[in-house]
């Protein structure tokens, strides 16, 4: 469905109201690949900044999404930007208490 939007014309970079894109939303709910379709789009910001969380980063390291995470850091996610509240992405892990994702930032 994702690459069929995209063929028609989507673009993967839109903001919502509150500054998401569709990669913030798919990472934030777990859905690999989506997240893997829209990561081999052109033109694909991986480090956008929304009002309510952070990167797309923030939202799978809280979401405990760490398939997602290895594939951002893998693809140049920034592991120490900071989001609302001036968290980063290992606060969000930590918080969670998903260890095996605060230990592939570290």
């Amino acid at each position: 469905m994702t690459v069929t939007l995209l063929a028609l014309g989507s673009c993967c970079t839109t903001q919502s109201s509150s500054d998401s894109t569709a990669l913030h939303v798919a990472s934030r709910h777990g859905h690999l690949e989506v997240v893997k379709t829209l990561l081999d789009y052109p033109n694909t910001i991986i480090n956008p900044d929304d009002q309510s969380l952070g990167t797309p980063l923030h939202s799978a390291c809280l979401g405990g999404h760490i398939s997602i995470v290895e594939l951002l850091v893998q693809k140049g996610a920034d592991v120490n930007m900071q989001g609302s509240n001036s968290c980063t992405p290992i606060h969000l892990a930590c918080s969670g208490g998903h260890v095996s994702i605060v230990k592939l930032l570290l």
